[in-house]
């Protein structure tokens, strides 16, 4: 296979969406999501960071300490961004509370557990890359500060766990095209 720069992505735009979890996914790259789908607004000039953290334990033979086997006692997909636009959808998604459009406020603090659905779109020109995580959790959140040199953020690492639908996998990758 030869190399093709003409794959070569960049995500130079996209967004973050996020819906109840059970609401439809997506079912290809292109498609116009549902209105159920919010988007969270802007994000940070960092875009989104996928983590993917992997641990594994060694099964060792009597013969010589020979390294036989690893088991996965570990696998988890993470997903970090920082929203800079304050809207109910980013603030709702941040503090885990239900914040009505238009509200002029709402109540932070508290035991919060909520779950969600989120879309990543990552647009280069003609090109998209699509993830759907259809069950995901904020499992931290980063300080917000106020100042008058930069705008508000509030960041965001989401958690993407199995899902029954997936056969046991955490999120479905689409795309325009793969060579």
């Amino acid at each position: 296979m030869a190399n093709d720069a003409g794959s070569v992505r960049v995500a130079v735009s996209g967004a973050v969406y996020v819906a109840p979890v059970g609401t439809a996914g997506p079912t290809d790259a292109n498609t116009a999501l549902a209105a159920v789908w919010k988007s969270v607004g802007y994000i940070s000039e960092d875009g989104v960071v996928e983590g993917n953290d992997t641990e594994s334990e060694e099964i060792k033979a009597w013969q010589n300490s020979d390294v036989v086997r690893k088991t996965i006692t570990k696998s988890e997909t993470t997903y970090g961004f920082t929203m800079i636009e304050t809207n109910a959808q980013a603030l709702a998604l941040f503090y885990g509370q239900t914040i009505a459009a238009n509200a002029t406020s709402h109540k932070i603090g508290g035991a919060t557990q909520n779950r969600h659905s989120l879309v990543i779109d990552v647009i280069d020109g003609s090109q998209t890359i699509r993830r759907f995580i259809p069950e995901a959790e904020v499992t931290e959140r980063g300080e917000v500060t106020f100042s008058a040199s930069e705008a508000l953020g509030y960041e965001v690492t989401v958690t993407a766990y199995p899902n029954a639908a997936l056969g046991g996998s955490v999120e479905v990758h689409y795309a325009t095209a793969l060579a």
